[in-house]
């Protein structure tokens, strides 16, 4: 959204869209979908923003037991500010890195690990990390300050760019269903 306010609000919504499905999972609405369905663990798969999201919002639940997060990192503000893509709108919005900072604070995940402590936040839960060498949508710093927050995170390069990842995605499909089969048991 080119109006600062409102994606803070995306984001908002975001998270509360993915507590409400585990708590419906919660109640048992899996098995309105397949009666014989009782997974033991959940997970969470983000590309992108969706790793973004997802990295916050594990970092929230306890209930998601594991995750994998592709293409992303943890400082929304500087990845907005820094990014090819969206750089020139946030200069043409005329938004400062501090203002957007303050919008998106909750959801810098560098920070909030910072002040609440990573084994408070992660309690080892295993995470998997697919970054691109030659990213251009989500700055190194950013990739970097992700790495950093998750500590623990088992870290995949993979020689592309944000978009040229594409190329690699049955090998990374299959890294990730091998992550999520061996980590959800």
């Amino acid at each position: 959204d080119r109006n600062p306010v409102n994606l803070a609000t995306n984001f908002k919504q975001s998270l509360r869209d993915i507590q409400t499905l585990l708590n419906w999972f919660d109640r048992g609405g899996g098995r309105l979908l397949d009666p014989s369905w009782s997974p033991a663990k959940f997970g969470i798969l983000g590309t992108s923003l969706g790793g973004i999201l997802g990295s916050v919002a594990m970092s929230q639940e306890k209930r998601l037991s594991a995750g994998a997060f592709l293409l992303a990192g943890a400082d929304p503000a500087q990845i907005i500010m820094q990014s090819h893509e969206t750089r020139r709108i946030a200069r043409t919005i005329s938004i400062t890195q501090e203002e957007l900072s303050a919008l998106l604070k909750d959801f810098n995940l560098h920070e909030t690990v910072t002040r609440v402590g990573s084994q408070e936040i992660w309690n080892q839960r295993p995470v998997l990390l697919v970054q691109a060498i030659w990213d251009r949508v989500i700055p190194s710093q950013p990739r970097q300050k992700l790495r950093q927050a998750i500590g623990h995170a088992r870290v995949v390069k993979i020689p592309a760019g944000h978009i040229t990842a594409i190329l690699h995605i049955f090998w990374i499909k299959g890294k990730v269903a091998k992550f999520f089969e061996e980590t959800l048991q």
